[in-house]
């Protein structure tokens, strides 16, 4: 701006280094605006795939529970929606949400026969939840998944006669740092990090004879309880391709905890498998 007189008070508007810094700006905030739209519309609409999943196979009740759990989970996660956004540019800072599903290749439980005793597993061959991925430079990215399955086990013994079925609730929470082998429309990966189980809504109903008598308990708890959370190291592979707006991503991971969750406190007949394989197919958006 200038007076008549010709003196200058600031900077020329037609060019210099502070109009490239505001253009800078501006521009900064218009990713970071429809950045921050195009991460809701994927969150709701992932979120409304899995809970409309959960809602036809476990029923109303414990689907909305579950819509709860990665409510919460995801709000802890939203502030790196906004840090790719300021970084600038391209792939590298683009945040990416979908809906993870596979199945678990090994047991949940390692179990085996005494001489009158013996425990059998009753794992689901499911698991399925949300996934966010951050896309940094050089072909690297940071991902966290929500993973959910159902792990159960029996147990039956003689002398006196005793069965009892346990179910729980499994809740993965993995963080994971990827890298892209290759560039291009198939692109293959690794990944490795680290993952957090959190078991939850244990439940055991027991079945005892004595002669003449019956009894059954149920219980919010299990004999074999030991711990409710553990820590686990991850390693993965897989390829990464586009089909249309969708990025499909098949996927063979590995998790080795930390230690075990459930065991048998007696005769070590029942111990959590601490090596976890899980195929995996991921939908991003």
């Amino acid at each position: 701006m200038r007076y008549d007189s010709g003196h200058s008070i600031g900077p020329e508007l037609s060019g210099g280094p502070d109009r490239r810094a505001a253009g800078r700006f501006l521009n900064g905030c218009e990713k970071l605006r429809l950045l921050n739209s195009r991460v809701l519309r994927n969150v709701l609409f992932s979120m409304g795939i899995t809970l409309l999943a959960a809602r036809f196979r476990f029923g109303p009740c414990l689907a909305d529970n579950y819509l709860m759990n990665i409510m919460n989970y995801s709000r802890k996660l939203a502030w790196l929606a906004a840090v790719p956004a300021l970084l600038g540019a391209g792939e590298a800072g683009r945040v990416t949400v979908g809906v993870k599903a596979g199945v678990p290749i090994t047991d949940a439980f390692n179990v085996a026969r005494g001489t009158d005793a013996s425990y059998f597993t009753n794992t689901k061959r499911y698991l399925v939840g949300p996934t966010f991925e951050v896309r940094l430079p050089a072909r690297f990215s940071v991902e966290v998944d929500g993973l959910y399955k159902r792990v159960g086990y029996q147990y039956d013994a003689r002398n006196p006669f005793v069965y009892s079925k346990t179910v729980a609730n499994s809740w993965e929470f993995p963080l994971l740092g990827k890298f892209e082998i290759l560039p291009g429309p198939v692109r293959p990966f690794v990944d490795a990090g680290a993952s957090l189980r959190h078991l939850s809504g244990v439940r055991q109903v027991r079945q005892t004879i004595a002669g003449a008598s019956f009894s059954q308990v149920e219980f919010n708890n299990a004999a074999e309880f030991n711990k409710r959370n553990d820590v686990g190291l991850v390693f993965g592979f897989g390829v990464a391709f586009k089909l249309g707006p969708v990025r499909i991503s098949p996927e063979l991971r590995y998790t080795r905890w930390g230690g075990e969750n459930l065991r048998d406190p007696v005769s070590s007949l029942l111990r959590t498998n601490r090596n976890q394989g899980d195929f995996l197919l991921g939908f991003t958006f």
